[in-house]
């Protein structure tokens, strides 16, 4: 998630009409958007098979904090009319230190985009503790820490958006280490791999057909 090593991919991306993918599935079908940051990109290839029955557009930077993923996935998905929208971000935000001030003014921005979305989930991934990643930037909290105040934030906005689902993965995910790559923040691919089965599952519980 290092953001350094990730300016060239966003750069590349932003090149683009987004990062959105073509959406691709059966015509008819539901149509769903994920969206995220490097833990859905290390996991397109699970997520694209798990949904190879809708009309799907996976899409993962790594890197990407919540003003360019707003830019670069919220916005074509919400544009693109989806069915249902999953978003996973922030993360990178709060790995830069989290400031109240300027990061959730931008996750404003967001839910306040997609309450235009018949039903979106905020996929909520966290990491262990200690982490490879806990004091970048200077830091001196844990990164797990600071994805509690994303946490946070998003509880204290939900009730003003009722077609937002926040869909914690991450409770699940911490009692998993197995699934952690060895920074203890990405997902192996046993993590991307049960990351797509709860993707599947969160859909059918809070958006079903």
């Amino acid at each position: 998630m290092l953001r350094a090593l990730a300016i060239v991919a966003m750069a590349t991306a932003a090149s683009t009409a987004g990062c959105l993918p073509a959406f691709s599935g059966p015509d008819g079908s539901r149509r769903i958007a994920v969206v995220g940051d490097s833990i859905v990109a290390g996991a397109k290839a699970d997520l694209d098979a798990a949904l190879a029955d809708t009309d799907r557009s996976v899409g993962g930077v790594s890197g990407i904090d919540l003003p360019a993923g707003t830019t670069l996935l919220v916005e074509p998905a919400v544009a693109a009319d989806v069915d249902v929208l999953v978003v996973e971000l922030g993360i990178n935000d709060a790995h830069d230190g989290w400031d109240p001030a300027v990061d959730e003014a931008n996750l404003d921005r967001v839910l306040d985009l997609v309450d235009g979305v018949a039903c979106t989930i905020w996929l909520l991934p966290d990491v262990l503790e200690p982490t490879a990643l806990d004091h970048d930037h200077g830091q001196t909290t844990s990164l797990h820490a600071r994805v509690g105040r994303l946490w946070a934030a998003l509880d204290a906005r939900a009730a003003a958006h009722p077609r937002l689902h926040l869909d914690r993965f991450g409770a699940e995910q911490r009692t998993h280490p197995e699934w952690y790559q060895p920074d203890g923040v990405h997902p192996n691919a046993a993590g991307s791999a049960a990351l797509a089965v709860h993707v599947v599952e969160a859909i059918d519980e809070h958006c079903p057909t």
